[in-house]
């Protein structure tokens, strides 16, 4: 043998007995091993089982939560029935029960008005009691919709702030019914807002009555979106009788909102719009203009700065058309005084944050920032400024600063800085009486400003044109009657409305007191200079108005 048949190992004989075949250990293995394969096979087989199983669980939980969901939006929409119903009977009621959306007369004390609301008991309630409750319903309602005013907010926030006492020779009437819109829960809240109601109440309570004319006024929240002014707008003259739109703040609201006055042939009447182009290339015979115009405030206090050495400029200003309007007539009257402007940044509306815009007005050198914004922007950019230290070095100028913004600001943040203003509280004993009666009744204890003095006066003014005209439902007509009445009121004065419809009255240039000179909370301001009319409007041949004959 030899030896590498020797290394080689034997196979392992065959046995003659047993039970394994004649190879006894690798068949032992094989038959462990398909045991093993058999096992895994039938756990592998259970294990399908089990999931086939979770997965028919799944889709029974699924086709649960389906038809859950189903159900919920069955019910949801059972709910939006149930609700366009019921708008729909409280529009039946409102259109059959109409009269009775007014003020009765006063009872014998003469110490508050009689309210008779749609099913609820009339009851004595004073004015300053009354806003109140109606603005709370105002901040309730604005959470809960998007910018239809419900049946609690027209009862509350606007039919039922009606002024028309001793109404007894009027019953009968149609009343004049006003529409104020504006902002009543963002960055212009607080100068207009609720303030805008009251003080268009208070002009219907003194003047109602006098030139025999009923009045009933409703209101609502525009959230500075024209899209959502024009519906409101829109849907006010469609359905809910509305005579007149007033107010308007924000330009881009109040030009969506001309649109639709003029589509329906109905007044609207601006006290917070401040485009001037809204009496020049697109000015409207449905449209008048009472306070302020980016025009006024712009050249005015561009002449005023430039003049007194504030030579080199810097605007921070609002993205849209009033911002950039009222930067627009500022540049021009700083160029015709021989000043310059070296630069300007715009920004959103409501901007929480001025500091990039601030550093960039700061870096220039300018000898004046100019806010061209207004409301809570104006209040945000004089607060930052002061924090970043551009005063005493650069001057700062507030195109809208008014009596109300003060508060906020303390006059440390804003002593000595010039504003324009067609009105102040404290000028005279007519405004006096005005301010006092207005704090009385603002839910906040608030002043008016211009452009509630504003509202004030171009409500008055309304009512004696509609005293002429006897109707609203024209508004060209109703727009032409007040064109031809002289203005006359103890706020703004003597005064006319152009054919462009601009209200001409003074401006006045003021100046913020120091917190040393201040004598109370809202003695602010003192008088600089009065600016005529002729001076603080633009030339009626220097607009572009199509209504103007050359």
């Amino acid at each position: 043998m030899s030896s590498d048949a020797a290394l080689r190992p034997s196979r392992p004989k065959a046995r003659t007995t047993g039970s394994l075949s004649s190879v006894a250990y690798p068949q032992q293995v094989v038959a462990q091993a398909r045991a093993d394969r058999a096992a895994v096979v039938n756990a592998g087989r259970l294990n399908g089982r089990l999931c086939r199983a979770d997965c028919a669980r799944q889709a029974a939980n699924r086709r649960d939560v389906r038809e859950a969901e189903g159900r919920h939006q069955e019910g949801r929409g059972r709910v939006v029935g149930n609700q366009n119903i019921a708008r729909a009977g409280f529009r039946e009621v409102a259109r059959r029960r109409a009269p009775s959306f007014r003020l009765l007369p006063r009872e014998r004390d003469e110490r508050s008005p009689l309210l008779l609301l749609p099913g609820v008991v009339s009851s004595t309630i004073g004015v300053a009691a009354f806003v109140a409750a109606a603005a709370k319903s105002i901040r309730e309602d604005s959470l809960a919709h998007v910018w239809t005013p419900d049946r609690r907010r027209f009862c509350l926030a606007g039919a039922a702030l009606i002024a028309a006492p001793r109404l007894g020779s009027a019953e009968g009437v149609k009343p004049l019914k006003i529409g104020v819109l504006n902002d009543m829960s963002s960055v212009y809240s607080d100068f207009q807002g609720i303030g805008s109601v009251i003080a268009a109440q208070l002009a219907a309570e003194d003047f109602s009555a006098k030139l025999g004319v009923p009045v009933e006024i409703v209101s609502a929240d525009h959230q500075n979106k024209p899209d959502v002014g024009a519906a409101i707008a829109r849907r006010w003259f469609d359905t809910d009788n509305v005579d007149v739109v007033m107010d308007l703040p924000n330009s881009a609201v109040a030009l969506a909102v001309l649109a639709v006055a003029e589509e329906k042939n109905k007044a609207a009447i601006g006290s917070g719009a401040g485009s001037s182009v809204m009496t020049g290339p697109k000015c409207s015979r449905n449209f008048v203009h009472w306070t302020y115009d980016t025009y006024s405030s712009g050249t005015a206090l561009g002449r005023a700065l430039t003049q007194a050495g504030g030579k080199t400029w810097f605007f921070v200003t609002a993205d849209y058309s009033f911002g950039k309007d009222m930067e627009a007539n500022c540049a021009a009257a700083v160029a015709a005084a021989g000043g310059k402007v070296l630069g300007a940044v715009r920004h959103p509306l409501n901007t929480p944050d001025f500091s990039s815009f601030l550093l960039q007005a700061q870096g220039s050198g300018a000898d004046v920032v100019a806010f061209a914004n207004g409301g809570g922007d104006t209040n945000t950019c004089f607060k930052q400024a002061h924090e970043f230290g551009l005063t005493p070095k650069q001057k700062l100028a507030g195109f809208t600063l008014n009596v109300t913004n003060i508060p906020a600001l303390g006059l440390d943040a804003v002593q000595g800085a010039l504003l324009p203003s067609a009105f102040y509280w404290d000028a005279n004993d007519g405004t006096r009486a005005f301010g006092k009666r207005f704090l009385a009744a603002h839910p906040k204890k608030m002043m008016p400003n211009d452009m509630h003095a504003g509202m004030y006066g171009a409500t008055e003014h309304l009512l004696k044109a509609m005293a002429v005209t006897k109707s609203a439902a024209d508004g060209v007509k109703l727009v032409e009657a007040m064109k031809a009445i002289p203005t006359d009121d103890a706020l703004f004065g003597k005064g006319r409305i152009r054919a462009d419809g601009r209200a001409m009255h003074p401006i006045y240039l003021y100046r913020v007191k120091s917190p040393a000179a201040s004598q109370s909370e809202w003695d602010v301001f003192e008088l600089v200079s009065t600016i005529a009319p002729e001076d603080a409007f633009r030339p009626l041949d220097k607009g572009g108005c199509p209504l103007v004959k050359t």
